[in-house]
């Protein structure tokens, strides 16, 4: 009876106080988790109490503001992001380590509450940890884009509809300053998914494709969604971080079962035989034969993944060799003079050519040599307790990788 007296007491004090030692409580449980946690400590920034370095960084410059952590504090350093430990690996020596020596140790994927909310129950690949099931789909996904390796003119020629569309656009703005932002991941996105599909897309399909992709980041990377790590009770309540995250996987699902259900419930006689199938097609068929489960959710996913990771890269090499080729004039007057001599003025260019380009190709190696087309590879965690220079990571660890 006392007790419940007492909690009535604690009803009655105006909320304000009760917030006030609520964050107290909080506050003293941090610092005394962190004072009496064993170990050598991992050098890093401290960081605010709970919210860690969240509020000190810019996601739009995240990667260079922890390379210039990496830089301070060494190859491992450590940072608390929203009350979660982060250990961040950098250096060829480390990274060696951690993906060919130690790779067993290393292999599961971190799925935050944020992306928790988009793969937990139904994992695409880029979702997945390295087991069975993962090398599976992506020994699958790999073989479906080399079925075309019988047949690149058909590549090909789904490679240049998509450029001519583009050099279209050019041509239209009669030699007026154009920015080709959208335009090019608008046609790197087309080229992908053309190769998937085998078939042409509609500008409002390639428009909703890229900003999907977009969207990815936007959604779970925000501020806002931040919060969500630690408050993750805050979905209960209507936040709208949480129903943004929801909504984008509804529309990614929702896209991705309308192209399979276009693609699979046609009619198999109204399809061209002789045609070379897309890769989904192949994807699809052995996913069907697979010993394991693949939801359709998984798979629409997967090919979320697959576009976001062909236009995304390969724009970042264009965005990269455009400003590149205009502070070195030289090499591009080089490179227009080769493409003249191997091609001409009254045709595009083809694969044939390649061969007769040594020059332009060495331009497209050292570009990829040269810059970074992503600065992380994807988070993961440890499996077990692990060793890595000197110190000890206990099994659940986030790591982060940075690779420029």
């Amino acid at each position: 009876m006392i007790v419940f007296n007492d909690f009535l007491k604690w009803l009655s004090i105006d909320l304000s106080i009760k917030l006030t030692i609520s964050l107290i409580s909080l506050l003293v449980a941090y610092f005394l988790l962190e004072k009496f946690k064993g170990g050598k400590r991992i050098p890093g920034p401290k960081g605010l109490p709970l919210v860690g370095i969240a509020f000190s960084i810019k996601k739009e410059k995240m990667h260079l503001e922890l390379a210039n952590y990496a830089r301070k504090y060494g190859n491992l350093c450590r940072f608390n992001l929203m009350g979660s430990d982060i250990v961040l690996v950098s250096g060829l020596k480390l990274i060696h380590e951690v993906f060919v020596t130690k790779q067993d140790g290393f292999s599961s994927r971190y799925l935050s509450n944020r992306l928790g909310i988009l793969y937990k129950k139904e994992p695409g690949i880029t979702a997945m940890n390295d087991d069975e099931k993962f090398r599976e789909l992506k020994k699958i996904c790999l073989k479906s884009f080399k079925h075309y390796g019988d047949g690149m003119e058909t590549v090909e020629s789904l490679t240049m509809r998509s450029i001519n569309k583009f050099f279209t656009y050019l041509s239209n703005a009669n030699g007026k300053a154009v920015d080709i932002n959208d335009k090019i991941q608008y046609l790197l996105a087309d080229i992908v998914y053309s190769m998937l599909l085998n078939q042409e897309l509609s500008e409002e399909e390639i428009s909703q494709i890229t900003k999907m992709s977009i969207q990815f980041v936007e959604v779970t990377f925000g501020s806002k969604a931040l919060l969500l790590e630690l408050f993750p009770w805050l979905k209960y309540f209507g936040y709208k971080a949480y129903k943004k995250i929801c909504d984008y996987e509804r529309n990614v699902c929702a896209f991705w079962n309308k192209v399979i259900d276009q693609r699979f419930l046609m009619n198999q006689d109204e399809k061209n035989k002789d045609e070379i199938s897309g890769a989904i097609d192949s994807m699809y068929s052995q996913l069907m034969k697979s010993s394991f489960q693949y939801s359709r959710a998984s798979f629409c996913k997967t090919l979320q993944s697959i576009i976001l990771a062909g236009f995304s890269t390969t724009s970042s090499s264009m965005y990269n060799f455009l400003p590149i080729l205009l502070n070195h004039p030289q090499i591009e007057k080089r490179i227009f003079q080769e493409v003249s001599e191997a091609v001409g003025h009254s045709r595009m260019p083809c694969l044939e050519d390649k061969k007769n380009m040594p020059y332009s190709e060495a331009c497209v190696l050292e570009l990829l040599r040269y810059t970074t087309v992503v600065p992380f590879a994807l988070p993961h965690e440890t499996d077990r307790d692990m060793d890595l220079d000197g110190y000890q990571l206990k099994k659940g660890t986030q790591v982060y990788y940075i690779i420029c």
